[in-house]
């Protein structure tokens, strides 16, 4: 993925004690996004989205197609938690083949993303 607004997005360690955890991303504030490139979608359309976070304020994420001006494939509420949740939400378009995907924060926040992931 490539960080599109670099004073309000970052990629961190979700544990700097423990780095085998892996990553996450963060968005720190309305309108910080960043964009996976090249999300295969296979042959069968996903009819719902599943982002793992975490907000103290909690936040809504927006997903796009081919960037930030794409079309919208779906808008998911973070609801407020100190600990990971899973947040889900019915897709508004069905994505097929190949696609970049944005994720922007809308509202709220800041956002911390772990994985995103296609029902």
């Amino acid at each position: 993925y490539t960080a599109l607004d670099t004073s309000g997005a970052a990629i961190a360690f979700i544990d700097t004690s423990n780095r085998f955890l892996g990553w996450k991303t963060e968005l720190n504030k309305r309108g910080a996004r960043v964009l996976y490139n090249s999300v295969d979608f296979g042959k069968t359309a996903p009819k719902t989205v599943v982002v793992r976070a975490v907000s103290a304020a909690g936040g809504t994420v927006e997903i796009r197609s081919c960037g930030p001006d794409g079309g919208l494939i779906s808008r998911v509420t973070i609801p407020k938690s100190g600990d990971w949740t899973l947040a889900r939400s019915d897709l508004a378009a069905k994505p097929s083949g190949v696609r970049n995907l944005s994720v922007s924060l809308i509202e709220g926040g800041p956002v911390s993303v772990d994985w995103i992931r296609f029902e």
